[in-house]
């Protein structure tokens, strides 16, 4: 009886280990194999009919002019995979009726983010609610945040010029984004 009760904790202990390794994300990473340049099927709502995964060019098709905020990449030689961010702004840009900037981040030329700063940010949150419905609950980060299926996290926040912004993201592409950094800063 007392081997049995050796062996029957042992099991479990391996059985609990073998749970939290499944679970650890640091593992996850270090064993998944990411191109970090893919083009996923499914795309997710971003802003106003923008959707992750767009080229920089479909994403200037549906856009006026913009002004580039940031482009930077890796040099030609480096041999790393590739790590390519281009962030743009849109002024004067309109959504359900009230007007702004709107920003866009790029990660390998795939449309990772939005973030639109409205003149009107209350009024704004109002008419996503109403229009989109879009409800904010506050999240553990201290941000107001809401999911949209596939996978869309939407967010208020405050920038460092203290602009309250709202902004979109796939969660899918930032969780890639993330781990190049992770993997190879």
């Amino acid at each position: 009886m007392n081997l049995t009760r050796k062996t029957l904790r042992a099991i479990l202990a391996l059985i609990l280990c073998a749970m939290w390794l499944s679970a650890c994300d640091e593992i996850k990473d270090y064993f998944s194999s990411k191109s970090f340049v893919e083009v996923a099927a499914e795309r997710t709502k971003l802003i106003n009919g923008l959707e992750s995964y767009m080229s920089i060019d479909e994403a200037r098709g549906k856009l006026s002019a913009w002004e580039v905020l940031e482009q930077s990449s890796l040099k030609p030689n480096d041999k790393r995979p590739p790590f390519n961010i281009y962030k743009v702004a849109v002024k004067n840009y309109s959504h359900l009726g009230v007007a702004g900037e709107l920003q866009l981040e790029f990660f390998n030329s795939r449309l990772v983010s939005t973030w639109f700063y409205p003149e009107d940010f209350n009024r704004y949150i109002a008419l996503l609610k109403n229009e989109e419905g879009i409800i904010f609950q506050e999240s553990r980060h201290g941000t107001k945040e809401a999911t949209t299926a596939p996978y869309t996290r939407t967010w208020t926040y405050k920038d460092y010029k203290e602009l309250q912004y709202v902004g979109w993201e796939d969660t899918r592409l930032r969780d890639e984004l993330n781990l190049w950094i992770k993997r190879y800063s």
